[in-house]
């Protein structure tokens, strides 16, 4: 299970090199925000509500002057697709899972962009499994730009 979600999550979001956390670049005024959103998309994803947390979702597609600066637009076919499978992919680690923990946030700068992770565990039965989740800023809001 865990190679499975490792690689649905791989080859959704790609490009995302994730560095290790500074002390000096946490911001608290950004972690608990970043949670309510993370929470917020893991409900949705659950509901199969791929509209609604197409939202929550950065557009990652092949349009460079989006890429990262817009989410996902639910009206194209394409990026529609690309909400479903990143939702359908949440929504099988959260079944397999008993709870899951917000470990430790970090910022780190990254090209021209400032990410914002949560280091999280996902507790199964016999097993818990580590992801850092990834959001970046678009529009004023926090975004899903890469789970690793």
């Amino acid at each position: 299970m865990k190679i499975l979600l490792l690689i649905i999550f791989g080859l959704l979001l790609t490009n995302s090199a994730i560095a290790q956390p500074k002390k000096s670049d946490v911001n608290v005024n950004d972690d608990m925000l970043i949670k309510k959103r993370i929470e917020e998309l893991f409900k949705l994803s659950k509901k199969s509500d791929y509209k609604k947390a197409s939202e929550y979702i950065a557009y990652k597609g092949t349009d460079t002057t989006r890429k990262l600066e817009a989410v996902i637009n639910y009206n194209d076919t394409l990026e529609q697709r690309q909400a479903k499978e990143i939702c359908d992919a949440i929504k099988v680690l959260l079944d397999s899972t008993k709870k899951y923990s917000f470990n430790q946030f970090f910022m780190q700068r990254q090209k021209d962009l400032q990410w914002y992770y949560w280091m999280m565990t996902f507790h199964q039965e016999t097993m818990a499994d580590s992801a850092t989740v990834g959001f970046i800023k678009v529009n004023n809001k926090y975004v899903l730009g890469a789970i690793n």
